[in-house]
């Protein structure tokens, strides 16, 4: 009787430290994935809001409006992102500048010789 105790010990003995070390590696492995999960969710979110921020301000800039610049604080690769879009956008603010000037000086052109084409004429001696 002394051995059928001492086996059926040893064997639940064995069975419970498996038991134990199966719980262990579920437990262990349960906590990696909500490490993961929290961080990938952390991460994601960051990047979703700077690419709503991105997509407002690029949004504005289709309605004509180059003045607003995109200020992003993470992630190094929309920072260069919107470095990029700033400058492009204060290039386009300044081609624009220089458009309506040119449009401008011609349009004050213009006037100034429609402006001698009625003086010219009505000068008395000429």
């Amino acid at each position: 009787m002394d051995w059928n105790y001492l086996c059926v010990g040893m064997v639940s003995a064995v069975l419970s430290s498996q038991w134990i070390n199966f719980l262990i590696v579920i437990l262990v492995t349960c906590f990696v994935i909500i490490i993961a999960s929290y961080i990938y969710s952390r991460f994601s979110r960051g990047v979703t809001r700077e690419l709503q921020n991105l997509n407002e301000i690029m949004g504005r800039a289709e309605d004509q409006n180059f003045k607003e610049e995109i200020k992003i604080g993470r992630i190094d690769e929309f920072i260069r992102l919107g470095a990029a879009y700033n400058k492009l956008i204060s290039r386009i603010h300044i081609l624009v500048n220089e458009v309506m000037r040119e449009k401008l000086n011609a349009k004050q052109a213009q006037l100034v010789r429609a402006g001698r084409r009625w003086i010219i004429p009505s000068m008395p001696g000429k």
